[in-house]
């Protein structure tokens, strides 16, 4: 669908009648955020965040809950799985309502970091999802 081509790749994108969003997902220091940043400046596309920043931020608004302060631990496995569904259901609540802000406000947008996430994602209007993975290279 696109080329290498910048105008290119920018008009197609503005033919889109939606906004589009695109959700980043793949394992710890895949590329996740460099592909966000490479893919925001490609396509023009000014609104982007990640999970971690999300989470983070949650930890400085309620820094005595320990619920949030588990969310850095939910892709290290560190805590149970009632736990992980909380904060997972958490998270996408969060995620969904930027979705729907982005897209009712007609803005593109970038998430990445949502790879424990997308059977929880319930917003699905123009919503692109890559998932990045590594391989290694054989001789």
């Amino acid at each position: 669908m696109y080329n290498r081509d910048n105008s290119t790749m920018n008009y197609q994108i503005g033919q889109i009648k939606f906004p589009i969003i695109i959700l980043l997902g793949g394992v710890f220091g895949v590329g996740k955020t460099t592909l966000s940043y490479n893919l925001s400046r490609l396509l023009g596309i000014k609104q982007r965040t990640s999970v971690g920043v999300i989470s983070k931020t949650l930890q400085y608004l309620y820094p005595g809950k320990k619920s949030i302060r588990t969310l850095d631990n939910l892709e290290r496995n560190e805590c149970d799985y009632k736990t992980f569904l909380k904060q997972s259901h958490l998270m996408c609540s969060i995620v969904n309502y930027i979705m729907r802000i982005a897209h009712d406000d007609g803005v593109d947008y970038i998430i990445d970091g949502v790879q424990l996430l997308p059977t929880f994602i319930k917003f699905r209007k123009n919503v692109l999802y890559l998932f990045l993975k590594c391989s290694s290279a054989k001789n």
